[in-house]
Order: structure tokens, then sequence, then C-alpha cells
């Protein structure tokens, strides 16, 4: 397991909340838009910015949909 897998371990339910999120707020009726942003989001890299404020959130209290 790589450093950043065991990262994000504990907050692996909220990770995939965001992801869902995130997924339809990119989602469009335009095809093509839609190939573009489908590509983004696979090859976004490690997402560290949602790691971080999901953990920062966790730590502070609780995560929240406004978090997300």
């Amino acid at each position: 397991m790589s450093f950043v897998d065991q990262i994000k371990s504990p907050i692996y339910k909220e990770l995939s909340e965001f992801e869902k999120l995130f997924a339809a707020d990119l989602d469009t009726d335009n095809e093509l838009l839609n190939s573009v942003t489908e590509f983004v989001r696979e090859t976004s890299g490690k997402k560290l910015r949602p790691i971080l404020t999901i953990l920062s959130a966790k730590v502070c209290g609780k995560v929240t949909t406004d978090t997300l």
C-alpha cells in the first residue's frame, strides 16, 4: 500500500462521496464536454486538496456536505 493510500484509508467513505458529488457537478448534456471532464477526473492525480480538506474536517469535528 502506498503512502497516499495509507492516508486515504481512514476517509475512504468520505472520499468516495466527494467523487460522486464531483462527478455529478461536472455532468452535462454536452457529450464532448462530458468526455473531457471524464478524462480530467480519471487523470487528476492524487487529489491532495480534497484529501486534506476531509482530513481537516474530521480532526475539527465531522465531515459535512459543506466539506465535500
